[in-house]
């Protein structure tokens, strides 16, 4: 299952970029850039969701959970430059991813959440996906 998640992440990466690169016109293209450039780190970030390795203690999911947020933060700012960008499909997701993670205190409570954690983390590369193919729908 992990592997599956994995290879629909680095698919989600490689669409995402392609779609939002491909998409940047003359206005607004210095925000586009900024969104995708963005994005890709996001997803990167999110990449490690499904890394075992990542489970393994509170304090190394927490770090990557502190990354995930901070590129959250950066996304939405972007986004909400974009005329005419709808965030809260993103926003929604991210709140269940959120909900997810909870408070990891301890490596048994991490390890107990990650199943429902990397569920919620899917969902929020979907909306991630949404969200660039808004800014820039196939012609």
């Amino acid at each position: 299952m992990r592997k599956a998640i994995a290879l629909t992440l680095a698919l989600a990466i490689a669409v995402t970029m392609i779609v939002v690169a491909a998409g940047c016109g003359e206005s607004q293209q210095k925000e586009k850039q900024a969104l995708a450039t963005d994005l890709q780190n996001l997803q990167l970030s999110l990449t490690q969701l499904v890394n075992p390795n990542t489970y393994k203690s509170a304090s190394t999911f927490n770090s990557t959970w502190t990354k995930i947020q901070s590129d959250y933060q950066k996304v939405v700012a972007d986004a909400q430059k974009i005329k005419q960008t709808d965030v809260n499909n993103v926003k929604s997701s991210y709140n269940d991813l959120k909900k997810a993670v909870g408070n990891v205190s301890s490596d048994q409570s991490i390890q107990q959440k990650a199943d429902a954690i990397i569920t919620a983390g899917t969902s929020f590369i979907t909306s991630l996906q949404q969200l660039a193919n808004s800014v820039n729908p196939s012609k």
